[in-house]
């Protein structure tokens, strides 16, 4: 059987990445740091390298899309409904090779 309907948490997390509308983003990110000190203790324990870089800045403000894996471990953090992460998407892209630093 076919199925009509995909949901993000159907997708392979580890390649997906996502953009979030403004206001929900901001909200979003706000409650992370609202549950930390600093953003770098935020990055620790989500286990991103650069917290004060990669949440304060570039996902925070929407200059890059964020890993779907990680919205996923922060949405189970903050026990939000993955539902309302999927009606606040405007951009998925998808990224095979990445290059690591």
């Amino acid at each position: 059987m076919i199925k009509k309907e995909i949901h993000l948490w159907d997708l392979n997390t580890s390649y997906i990445y996502i953009k979030l509308k403004d206001n929900f983003r901001e909200e979003f990110f706000n409650k992370i740091r609202a549950r930390f000190l600093t953003w770098k203790e935020a990055g620790k324990y989500f286990g991103i390298k650069r917290g004060d870089t990669l949440l304060a800045r570039n996902w925070k403000n929407g200059d890059n899309c964020c890993p779907l894996n990680k919205i996923f471990e922060m949405t189970n953090f903050l026990k939000i409904d993955k539902k309302v992460i999927e009606k606040n998407i405007v951009e998925i892209s998808f990224k095979k090779f990445l290059n690591k630093r």
